[in-house]
C-alpha cells in the first residue's frame, strides 16, 4: 500500500508539471499563478446539519422554538420567516437573506430571551407602556383579581413583553368563558398563592365544578388581649419599656410594670397570684 502511495503522488506530481504546448504552461503553473489565490480557507469547524421550519414573528419581535424566544428585526413583525436551527445555533431568514442569528438555548430550559437590542424599535419604551397600560386596562374591565394577575405579568418581570403572550392567552378566555368565571378563577388562584398563572391554569380552575364553591378568605379580625404584648412595649435598644402600677397593683394594659425591691418585700408570701 505504501509503494502504492508513493507512486500515485510521483505520478501525479509528474502529470501536474506536464508542459502543455496549447496553453503555454503546466497545469501547475495556472493552479500557482490563477487559481490558487482565489481560494478559501478551510473552515475552522465541520458542518452542522440543520432542521428548517417557519415561525411567525411576534409583536414583541421575537420568534418561538420550543420554550425559548428569539429576537429579530422589528420591521418583520406579522410576516412569516425561515428559521434554521442546528446543534448550536437559531438562524432566522427573510427571502433567503440571514436576518438574525443567536445562541441556541437549551431544550431543558424554558421561558429564556435571547434579545439583540438592535432588532427592537427606537420607541420600544413607548410601545410597552402602551400595549401594557392597553393590557392591564382590558383586564380591569373584567375585575379587580383579574386586573392584579395582568398586571403582576407585565410588570414583575425583568422584560415588559416576556409574559405578553399567557396575558393575551387569559384576556382571550373572557370570550370563551364569560368575565364572572375568569374573575372568580383569578380571584381563587391568588388565594392559593399563583401570581403568575399560566393560562392552563387558569382554564383548568374555570372549568373546575366546584369553582363557585371553593370558600371565600375571610378577614382575620383580631380582638384586644390584654394578655398580648406588641412590638411597642419594647424599647429598639433591645431595653424593657417599663410602666408604672396602679395603686391596686394591676398592670396598666400593652407595658409591662417595674416593681421595685422594697414593694417585693413587703409583699406578704404567698401573696401572689391573689
Amino acid at each position: 500500500m505504501g509503494e502504492l502511495n508513493r507512486y500515485l503522488t510521483e505520478s501525479a506530481t509528474e502529470f501536474n508539471e506536464r508542459y502543455q504546448k496549447k496553453y503555454g504552461s503546466s497545469r501547475l503553473d495556472r493552479f500557482q499563478g490563477q487559481e490558487q489565490k482565489t481560494l478559501k480557507s478551510i473552515p475552522t469547524r465541520g458542518y452542522e446539519f440543520g432542521e428548517w421550519k417557519k415561525a411567525k414573528l411576534h409583536d414583541d419581535c421575537h420568534i418561538q422554538h420550543r420554550y425559548n424566544f428569539y429576537s429579530a428585526p422589528y420591521r418583520h413583525r406579522g410576516k412569516e420567516l425561515d428559521v434554521r436551527i442546528t446543534a448550536s445555533n437559531i438562524e432566522i431568514f427573510f427571502n433567503q437573506e440571514r436576518v438574525a442569528i443567536h445562541s441556541r438555548r437549551p431544550d431543558s430550559h424554558r421561558g429564556n430571551y435571547c434579545t439583540n437590542k438592535r432588532h427592537l424599535p427606537e420607541r420600544l419604551r413607548a410601545m410597552e407602556e402602551l400595549t401594557v397600560a392597553r393590557q392591564i386596562n382590558e383586564a380591569a374591565k373584567v375585575g379587580p383579581c383579574t386586573e392584579k394577575v395582568i398586571a403582576t405579568l407585565l410588570t414583575a418581570v425583568s422584560h415588559p413583553h416576556m409574559f405578553l403572550r399567557r396575558t393575551m392567552g387569559i384576556l382571550r378566555l373572557k370570550s370563551r368563558y364569560g368575565a364572572v368565571k375568569l374573575e372568580r378563577s383569578c380571584e381563587v388562584l391568588i388565594q392559593h398563592g399563583f401570581s403568575k398563572p399560566r393560562v392552563k391554569e387558569v382554564e383548568r380552575m374555570i372549568k373546575s365544578p366546584n369553582l363557585d364553591r371553593q370558600p371565600r378568605a375571610l378577614p382575620i379580625v383580631r380582638k384586644p388581649n390584654p394578655h398580648l404584648r406588641g412590638q411597642m412595649s419594647f424599647k429598639t435598644e433591645g431595653e424593657n419599656q417599663y410602666g408604672s402600677i396602679k395603686p391596686d397593683g394591676s398592670v396598666s394594659e400593652g407595658v409591662i410594670a417595674e416593681r421595685s425591691s422594697g414593694d417585693l418585700e413587703s409583699q406578704a408570701p404567698g401573696s401572689l397570684g391573689q
